[in-house]
Order: structure tokens, then C-alpha cells, then sequence
């Protein structure tokens, strides 16, 4: 599993995660209630999502 931290600007905003399954991100608690995002905040049904991985390479 490997795992990447993702920032907005220089702001957290939460971790990617690739999988046996796929990829998922989870936001930050902390980014979700920063004034500086609010008019971006996602809405629920995607504050966590997995992805299935389209495309898998032996080589890379």
C-alpha cells in the first residue's frame, strides 16, 4: 500500500492511498474546517471515495 499526503495551496488536505482495490482519498478533519477552504469543502458523499485502478504496470 502506498500512500501520499496532498496539499491545496500549502494547506493538508488529506491522503491519497493506493491499494490492492484501487485509490482513495480521505480529507484532512482539520482542512474540512479551515476558513480559507470553505467555499471549496466537498459535500459528504465524497469526503471519502475509492477509485478502481484503471490501468496496472509491471514495469513502473
Amino acid at each position: 500500500m502506498k500512500q501520499a499526503v496532498v496539499y491545496w495551496k500549502t494547506l493538508k488536505a488529506g491522503i491519497l492511498t493506493e491499494s490492492d482495490e484501487g485509490y482513495s482519498f480521505a480529507y484532512d478533519k482539520d482542512y474540512l474546517t479551515m476558513p480559507e477552504v470553505s467555499k471549496h469543502k466537498p459535500n459528504n458523499a465524497f469526503a471519502r471515495r475509492t477509485v478502481p485502478k484503471q490501468y496496472a504496470s509491471s514495469i513502473l
